[in-house]
């Protein structure tokens, strides 16, 4: 008898570890943070390196620019009509899928809001990058995780 309790011990506790184990390798539960980092070999602490490295005005410049961003984002929000409200809200597509029904739903007048939007972030990004060392291009490169940022900064040369 104490062999078959042994066993069923066993037996529920190697169940209980391989579901746990397949849970940690499913990544976090809804709701929760990836604390992992999405582009190899980033470091963690570049964007506080990054935000340490710039002056006042380029700190109020850089908030600017988000500010910017956040506003024209939230104004072209405010024209979304009730179907592609409904697309942004529908859990059943995934982001790629919401973009592309949402880009076939957009009115002229919102493609070219969103066209002047991007001419308009770009403009103030580029003055921003402008007033950058080579140390602070670099140093924002590796927090914004190598995105092309070294294509554009030799384009800009």
């Amino acid at each position: 008898m104490l062999k078959g309790i042994v066993l069923k011990c066993v037996a529920a506790s190697t169940l209980f570890l391989a579901a746990s184990t397949m849970t940690a390798q499913e990544g976090p539960m809804k709701g929760e943070k990836k604390t992992e980092c999405k582009v190899k070999d980033c470091d963690k602490g570049a964007r506080k390196a990054f935000m340490e490295s710039l002056n006042d005005s380029q700190k109020a410049e850089y908030k600017s620019l988000k500010e910017l961003k956040k506003s024209k984002k939230e104004a072209f929000r405010a024209t979304h009509t009730a179907e592609q409200k409904a697309i942004a809200e529908d859990a059943s597509l995934d982001k790629k899928a919401k973009k592309e029904k949402m880009k076939a739903t957009f009115t002229d007048a919102q493609k070219a809001q969103k066209k002047a939007d991007k001419e308009a972030i770009k403009a103030k990004k580029d003055a921003f990058q402008a007033t950058l060392s080579e140390e602070q291009k670099a140093a924002m490169e590796n927090f914004k995780g190598g995105k092309g940022m070294k294509d554009k900064m030799k384009k800009a040369e």
